[in-house]
């Protein structure tokens, strides 16, 4: 049971980043630096542990995870070398969309995380079963929606 949530999870993780590329676009912001924001997943993944499973965290370890997350957006902004907003004329798509979409998938990593853990401690399959059987479903619908894609993409049929 727990491989199928995580299947699911990584099946939901594939459309998100698809939508946030899209939508970050749309939105005329740059997708890298809203894909930078699912570094919050750090952030997330901690506090749904320190929730879960009582772990200690200390102002040091908040400290470190904010530093982790400003310096990945800093080297997102830094690398470009066009505005953040590409052109707000041509945006049909407000920013907190994308934005969303890339917390989301953020706190969908904290999901997989707690449901990893929850596998170990309490499943009765070894790691490499469970990874398999959880990868097994999502790579099967990825390679669906490629065979799809590809076949239905008019640049390929010339």
């Amino acid at each position: 049971m727990l491989a199928l949530a995580r299947s699911m999870c990584m099946i939901v993780q594939v459309l998100l980043v698809y939508y946030m590329s899209l939508t970050s676009q749309m939105a005329g912001v740059q997708t890298s630096l809203i894909a930078s924001l699912i570094a919050t997943n750090v952030l997330m993944t901690s506090l749904a542990f320190y929730v879960a499973f009582n772990e200690k965290l200390r102002a040091n370890h908040f400290i470190g995870m904010g530093a982790i997350v400003v310096a990945i957006l800093l080297l997102s902004m830094g690398n470009e070398k066009t505005a953040v907003i590409l052109d707000s004329q041509e945006a049909s798509l407000t920013p907190v969309i994308p934005i969303c979409l890339s917390l989301s998938l953020g706190a969908l990593i904290a999901f997989q995380c707690l449901v990893t853990r929850l596998a170990g401690d309490y499943g009765r399959m070894t790691p490499i079963q469970f990874t398999v059987d959880s990868m097994f479903l999502p790579n099967l619908v990825i390679t669906i929606l490629a065979i799809i894609k590809h076949l239905g993409d008019e640049s390929y049929l010339g």
